[in-house]
C-alpha cells in the first residue's frame, strides 16, 4: 500500500511520520494525488466554458466517476447537454451517494 512505500518516494516524510501512517496517507493524498486531477478538471472546465461560448451543445465526461460538474454548474443546464459515461457499478455507486446526500 501507499503508506508502506512512502520511504521509496520521500524519505523525509517517511521519517517524520514513521509512527503515524494516517499522516503519511494524508500527505500522499493532499500533496501527491489531489493536485493532478484538480488541475485537470479546472483546465477542462475552463476550456468547456470557452467552447460553450463558441456554440458547443454537449459535454461528454468519459470515466466520470464522482465528477460533480453538473451539480456545480446548474446555470448551464439549458445551454448544454451533459453525458456521464462510466462503468455501471460506478454509476450505481454515484447515484446511491446522491440519494444519501
Amino acid at each position: 500500500n501507499m503508506v508502506q512505500g512512502i520511504h521509496f518516494f520521500n524519505t523525509d516524510i517517511a521519517q517524520k511520520f514513521q509512527n503515524n501512517p494516517q499522516e503519511i496517507l494524508k500527505w500522499i493524498t493532499q500533496v501527491q494525488l489531489s493536485p493532478t486531477p484538480l488541475a485537470r478538471a479546472a483546465y477542462c472546465e475552463r476550456v468547456l466554458l470557452h467552447e460553450i461560448a463558441l456554440g458547443a451543445k454537449q459535454y461528454i465526461i468519459l470515466g466520470a466517476g464522482l465528477d460533480t460538474f453538473s451539480f456545480r454548474h446548474r446555470e448551464l443546464e439549458k445551454e448544454i447537454e451533459i453525458f456521464e459515461v462510466d462503468h455501471p457499478s460506478t454509476q450505481r455507486f454515484k447515484k446511491e451517494r446522491i440519494k444519501e446526500g
